[in-house]
């Protein structure tokens, strides 16, 4: 079985800036960018506890695509949310910052113009992103640095 170097979460924080400051600073062209930089998959789901992943000791689901990506990739296993409403839930994952920071604590409510979004961060550095499913925030994820999107 394979083991997992666990990440406080202030370790996980200084290695996402470090990476995003790597896209950021690194490579002088968005193309050398694409042909250099790790493949980024991150899937959002409502209503699923913690356990319910083969990988995570499920005794009745089986989920070998999710449990191979849980595998090869990174896997949260002491995540939270600050807010466990959809719209702020969201806001907060899109932008790195609490409701309160983001303005945006309820439903409805919009995310302040000055958040910088990481799909705007990614797409500044060269990647194609692309966003499925639930939006539930203002605006459209095209205006929020998505590039693509069904």
């Amino acid at each position: 079985m394979k083991t997992y170097k666990r990440y406080q979460r202030r370790e996980f924080l200084k290695l996402a800036s470090g990476t995003a400051a790597t896209f950021l600073l690194g490579p002088a062209s968005a193309e050398s960018n694409r042909q250099t930089s790790p493949n980024i998959v991150l899937i959002v789901v409502d209503d699923w506890a913690h356990m319910d992943l083969g990988i995570a000791g499920h005794p009745l689901l089986k989920t070998p695509n999710l449990d191979r990506l849980a595998r090869d990739g990174v896997r949260f296993t002491r995540a939270f949310t600050p807010n466990p409403i959809c719209t702020p839930s969201r806001a907060a994952l899109l932008t790195g910052q609490d409701c309160w920071t983001n303005g945006c604590w309820f439903f409805g409510m919009p995310i302040k113009s000055e958040s910088t979004h990481f799909s705007e961060l990614l797409s500044d550095a060269g990647y194609e992103t692309f966003y499925t499913g639930k939006w539930h925030n203002d605006g459209l994820p095209s205006q929020r640095g998505f590039t693509a999107g069904k």
